[in-house]
């Protein structure tokens, strides 16, 4: 009778539409950086302690800005598992396939790896969520932000009538009347409140910044590593030198590889597609003193596995593959992280253990199906999982495929 109890809450925890737009941004899920997660790592680095995802942040360029709000700093940033299943519709059936997002974050990227990006500015999308309860269909818009590190924070409605919300602590406002996104200090898009204002292509001291262009020049292409892969392209960023009173400018080179992905359809009997493309990836960043930046590479997945800095130390990682039950198949987590300072000392190796995935049910208005990783590092005490956790997680995965079924993302 208890089992049966259970599987009914499952089910109907799956059908208000607030609760599945909730299960869409489960921690197993979560990427990037966001206000009180719990992460370990160091500078460049930061592992999420929800689902062992890895977030690389670090320090590249930096140009100082007119006022004291708008920023130009450019960061190299890579979050791990750049995937997401996205469902296409026959006239008969409808299938799942996986999407490539690398460093593009929330749509189909042409490009993997690590990208360079600037640390201020949100993004936003929207997705129409349809579904149906018994023979009547409903539908509603819900509204995302897209941060630089990579996160995607949910929004929510406000009182005031087309005002959206961040409700993570990240005091971002959106407003679709007029397609931007506020900051907690003020700044609107790349406008700060006094009406500073800078683009992808020029600061608001006036520098312009270029952008990259194709070199075949067997001088650029000789500073590119050809290890692990051959360098298949390579691109010269020709930045302004910063404050030197010239218009000289500090040559970068990016090298890049061609590295193949896949990902198996996740259920082939369903008719769902496999994945399977090369992708150019950046192997090196060559400074402009000739010293340079290389990432390895997870095959197939894609994942960052080792990062040599250009002072001649370098940061390992090892990926793991946790099964799970619910609408995703597996995730790739951090199984362990070694830092070499390259200067002869003994290198250090952080290791990671993940139960598997728990779900549990919290009692909030509207019903929230959120799941929780508990986790085991050297140094902490494992988590226990709720006692209303769902011991036979079959139900709760058929709930899941139910609310998936049910519902069309456009």
């Amino acid at each position: 009778m208890k089992k049966l109890a259970l599987i009914l809450v499952a089910a109907i925890g799956c059908l208000p539409p607030l609760s599945f737009a909730q299960a869409r941004d489960l921690p197993v899920d979560d990427r990037g950086l966001k206000p009180f997660g719990s992460y370990a790592g160091r500078n460049l680095d930061s592992i999420n302690m929800a689902n062992g995802s890895l977030t690389l942040h670090i320090p590249f360029w930096s140009y100082p800005q007119r006022g004291d709000k708008l920023r130009l700093n450019y960061f190299i940033n890579f979050t791990s598992n750049p995937w997401k299943t996205t469902e296409f519709c026959g006239p008969n059936a409808c299938h799942e396939r996986w999407q490539w997002l690398g460093p593009c974050g929330t749509q189909a990227c042409m490009e993997g790896g690590i990208g360079i990006k600037t640390d201020q500015g949100a993004g936003f999308s929207s997705e129409i969520i349809k579904y149906r309860v018994g023979n009547i269909g409903y539908s509603y818009t819900s509204w995302s932000a897209h941060q630089p590190s990579g996160a995607i924070v949910q929004l929510a409605e406000t009182t005031t009538p087309g005002d959206f919300r961040s409700f993570d602590g990240s005091g971002l406002l959106f407003r679709p009347s007029s397609p931007g996104v506020w900051d907690r200090d003020g700044t609107y898009g790349l406008t700060d409140p006094n009406g500073n204002y800078r683009s992808s292509l020029t600061d608001t001291l006036g520098r312009a910044i270029p952008a990259e262009v194709s070199t075949t020049d067997p001088n650029d292409l000789a500073q590119c590593d050809n290890s692990p892969l051959p360098t298949t392209s390579a691109t010269i960023w020709n930045l302004p030198a910063p404050n030197d009173g010239t218009t000289s400018t500090a040559k970068l080179i990016l090298c890049r590889v061609t590295i193949h992905l896949h990902k198996d359809a996740i259920d082939p009997g369903n008719g769902d597609l496999v994945f399977d493309a090369d992708k150019p990836f950046i192997q090196n960043i060559v400074l402009p003193n000739g010293t340079k930046w290389k990432f390895e590479y997870q095959a197939n997945e894609g994942n960052v596995t080792k990062i040599t800095l250009p002072t001649g130390g370098s940061i390992s990682y090892s990926w793991t593959t946790l099964q799970s039950q619910c609408e995703w198949p597996y995730t790739i987590s951090l199984a362990s992280r070694t830092l070499n300072a390259g200067d002869g000392t003994l290198a250090r190796t952080w290791t990671y253990q993940w139960l598997p995935l728990v779900f549990t049910r919290l009692l909030l208005r509207p019903l929230i199906l959120q799941a929780t990783t508990p986790h085991i590092r050297s140094e902490t005490v494992p988590m226990k999982p709720s006692a209303r956790s769902f011991k036979d997680r079959a139900p709760l995965a058929r709930c899941f495929k139910l609310c998936k079924r049910n519902t069309r993302v456009l």
